[in-house]
């Protein structure tokens, strides 16, 4: 019994892979440019998009190596506890 496939079913077979393969090319063209945000995330005072985050991690890929401390810093940087404050709104009343 032999499992060897023949040369036409491979080539076929080829050719339907890469017409299922995405190219990584297009799909960074459709996102666009992403700046980089060289200022920290906790220094603004707006909520920052996914786009400046996704800059703030390409800013620090020169300084720090590593993906894990990248998004350890990023998500300290994201932590705003220290910077809102909601003592205002036990007074508030929701209608």
């Amino acid at each position: 019994m032999s499992h060897r496939k023949s040369y036409s079913e491979v080539e076929r077979n080829k050719k339907i892979w890469k017409k299922n393969v995405i190219d990584f090319k297009k799909s960074t063209m459709v996102r666009g440019p992403i700046p980089l945000a060289q200022i920290p995330l906790m220094d603004r005072t707006r909520m920052p998009l996914k786009k400046d985050i996704i800059g703030r991690f390409k800013h620090m890929a020169p300084d720090i190596k590593s993906r894990k401390d990248k998004l350890k810093k990023i998500s300290k940087e994201l932590l705003w506890t220290e910077q809102l404050c909601f003592c205002g709104l036990n007074k508030v009343k929701l209608l």
